[in-house]
């Protein structure tokens, strides 16, 4: 019955892509599954891409295989986005519908502001850019209580303010504000990636 048990183990970690030396005895198959999602996203940073295609059928293989639940359409959006970014062919308006879609369900607020981003950019125009951020996105995430992509939001609001005034208006000041009084201190957004802190 032991080895039965053992064997049992094994053909599970084999099966879900989860290598003994990183194998945690206890540990549910749910909570497994969500560490190797934050572990393919980490893989996903290096150079070399030759791996990728493979792997990712096998995360989104083990993602989708998960029942339904808060946690499975978190993981699906984490790993269909890096489809999106490193996949060949997956940067298609379904595919980002679908990334879309499981980020709200999941609560996946970094993958939804990234669809957001990606949504907003193909606007033209910044004035309509702008709009679409106050009139529907920013409400959205009121809403539903999105409040690290409503700090996102915010942080581009007020880039693109900036870019449309070409200078530091109160107005596009008041949104940065904003993004500090939501956002911690050891947020990228907080700190700024062009240096608006200065600009404060």
């Amino acid at each position: 019955v032991k080895w039965r048990l053992s064997e049992g183990r094994r053909q599970l970690r084999k099966e879900y892509g989860i290598m003994e030396k990183d194998y945690i005895e206890h540990e549910d198959i749910v909570a497994r599954v969500m560490r190797k999602v934050k572990e393919f996203r980490f893989l996903t940073r290096q150079n070399d891409h030759s791996w990728f295609p493979e792997y990712y059928e096998t995360m989104l293989n083990i993602v989708t295989d998960l029942s339904d639940s808060a946690e499975k359409s978190h993981a699906l959006a984490d790993v269909l986005m890096q489809g999106y970014w490193w996949h060949h062919g997956q940067k298609s308006k379904e595919i980002l519908a679908e990334i879309k879609e499981n980020a709200i369900n999941g609560r996946n607020e970094e993958v939804l502001s990234t669809v957001f981003f990606i949504e907003n950019s193909r606007i033209i125009g910044i004035v309509n850019q702008i709009k679409d951020i106050e009139e529907n996105l920013l409400p959205f995430c009121r809403e539903k209580k999105f409040r690290y992509v409503e700090a996102y939001l915010l942080f581009w609001l007020g880039r693109l303010k900036l870019l449309r005034d070409k200078k530091a208006s109160e107005d596009s000041l008041a949104d940065f504000r904003e993004v500090l009084s939501i956002l911690p201190p050891s947020e990228p957004y907080y700190r700024g990636r062009e240096g608006y802190n200065e600009v404060l």
